[in-house]
C-alpha cells in the first residue's frame, strides 16, 4: 500500500467521520473499513431492524440499495477531495456540499443471507458535473448479494 500523504490523511479521516455520523448511516450501523483515491469498502452487520423477509431473515432490499449508494458516495468525495487543489477543510466541504446521487439501477443477485455485508465501489468516471461508479456487496462468505451503477451530481 501505498504512503498516503498529509492531505489523503485529512481526507479520508474527514471522510470517515462524515460518513459515520450521518444519522441515517448511524442506525444502519455503517463502518468505513478502506478509502482510497477512487475506491471505498464499508460494511454493517446485520440487525433485527434491517430484515426485509421475516420468513427467511434476510437483508432488506431497501438496506442494500443504501449501503451501495453510500459506498459508491464515498468513493465520489474521495476522487473529488483528493483532485481538489486545496488542503482547507473549509474548501474541501463547500466542495462537496452538493453532493448527491442522480441515478442508480440495482442488480438483486442473491438472497441477502449473512452476518455482515461489506460493500465496495470504484469510480468509473468522474467529470465536471457528474461521477459514475460500480458497487458491490458481498456476505462474509465472499456471496455477492448485489452490484449496482450510480451518477453522482458533482457540481
Amino acid at each position: 500500500m501505498p504512503t498516503l500523504t498529509d492531505k489523503q490523511k485529512l481526507i479520508y479521516d474527514n471522510i470517515r467521520r462524515i460518513y459515520t455520523v450521518m444519522p441515517f448511516n448511524k442506525h444502519l450501523g455503517i463502518k468505513v473499513l478502506e478509502v482510497t483515491e477512487d475506491s471505498a469498502k464499508i460494511s454493517i452487520n446485520m440487525a433485527d431492524e434491517l430484515v426485509g423477509n421475516m420468513a427467511q431473515g434476510i437483508l432488506h432490499g431497501g438496506v442494500t440499495s443504501s449501503i451501495l449508494d453510500v459506498v459508491g458516495g464515498i468513493a465520489v468525495t474521495s476522487a473529488i477531495l483528493n483532485n481538489l487543489e486545496s488542503d482547507d477543510v473549509n474548501d474541501m466541504f463547500k466542495r462537496i456540499a452538493k453532493l448527491g446521487t442522480i441515478d442508480m439501477r440495482v442488480d438483486f443477485l442473491k438472497p441477502g443471507w449473512g452476518e455482515t455485508f461489506i460493500a465496495s465501489s470504484e469510480l468509473v468516471r468522474l467529470g465536471n458535473r457528474v461521477a459514475v461508479t460500480r458497487m458491490q456487496v458481498h456476505n462474509q462468505d465472499d456471496v455477492l448479494i448485489a452490484m449496482a451503477t450510480a451518477s453522482y451530481s458533482v457540481a
